[in-house]
């Protein structure tokens, strides 16, 4: 008989997980009857349609969030334009952005269940797992907002400074200051965290030179 992996449950949430977020993707829309709001059309499309006058982020014009996750919208928002409209003309968009941002909504329970693991027996940490899975509170914030992508790498950075990747941890850290500032906070977090002067210099450094090559090219232009 063949043995279980001692990780299965967790995948099969996993499966269940991202089959729920397409399902919902397609299907629901953020407000329900209190209101119909969602950052995708509201803030985020307005910006990226400067791209059909050739107007794009922070070589034109600034916004009030760092540079990746803007540029992602537009990409979005381009490769959207190549497909016929339907029904409603926002759907390939708001489709194609909310699989991109379903990417790190899977990252946070794979990264929410690795660190339980550092912390608990397997049992435990698939319940910390489970506990997130089943929360309405993400599923409804990744449906508009691109919250998901910063706070999967901030945790990111807090499984890998725990694992005394300190290098590692910088970048994460880094690429996820790049999309909003709040992810620095782990910087606090991994300085204690990891045992040796080394590493937590190269955390410093690694988050410090992976936000200025970001920079560079928009500083530049």
């Amino acid at each position: 008989m063949k043995k279980d992996s001692p990780h299965q449950d967790f995948v099969l949430l996993l499966i269940l997980f991202i089959a729920f977020h397409v399902m919902a993707l397609l299907l629901l829309r953020p407000g329900g009857y209190i209101a119909d709001y969602s950052d995708y059309n509201t803030s985020y499309l307005p910006f990226a349609r400067w791209s059909d006058k050739g107007l794009y982020p922070f070589i034109h014009y600034w916004l009030e969030w760092p540079p990746l996750f803007p540029w992602l919208v537009v990409a979005v928002y381009r490769l959207s334009l190549l497909i016929p409209s339907w029904v409603d003309p926002r759907l390939w968009y708001d489709l194609f952005l909310g699989l991109a941002l379903l990417l790190f909504e899977i990252g946070n329970l794979v990264v929410i269940y690795l660190l339980a693991l550092e912390l608990y027996e397997r049992e435990r940490a698939f319940r910390c797992a489970l506990i997130y899975a089943l929360l309405f509170a993400p599923l409804y914030i990744w449906s508009g907002w691109f919250d998901p992508v910063p706070l999967f790498f901030l945790l990111l950075g807090l499984y890998l400074a725990i694992r005394q990747r300190a290098t590692s941890a910088g970048i994460a850290l880094g690429l996820g200051f790049m999309i909003k500032v709040t992810p620095a906070i782990m910087l606090a977090v991994g300085w204690k965290t990891l045992r040796t002067r080394r590493r937590k210099v190269g955390l410093l450094l690694a988050f410090g030179v992976t936000v200025l090559a970001i920079a560079a090219p928009f500083l530049l232009s």
